[in-house]
């Protein structure tokens, strides 16, 4: 009987972190569609510095929030039900570097 507490109970919490986890993805995700906007229209503004601050941006925010994003997605993966990964469809939102 404790047993079957203490595995439900680990349960819970996997589920528990598995959603903080995916609502931080969700957040990740929403802050690189916004650096991917502000990088577009530095790059059609089309003045030198614009380029270089579109460039900063890529590889000082874009870049590393992509790579987060993948680890992340990595560790919601493996706490998901084995069942449930085969159902997962595919991230939303990425874009591809450049």
């Amino acid at each position: 009987m404790a047993v079957e507490k203490s595995s439900a109970t680990r349960l819970r919490r996997e589920k528990q972190v598995q959603s903080m986890l995916e609502e931080v993805l969700s957040h990740l995700r929403q802050l690189q569609s916004a650096v991917a906007v502000a990088v577009g229209a530095l790059h059609e503004q089309n003045a030198d510095i614009d380029a270089d601050v579109a460039h900063l941006l890529q590889r000082s925010v874009r870049d590393p929030l992509h790579e987060q994003i993948d680890k992340l997605e990595a560790v919601v993966t493996l706490l998901s039900p084995p069942a449930s990964r085969r159902r997962r469809p595919p991230p939303r939102g990425r874009h591809k570097r450049s």
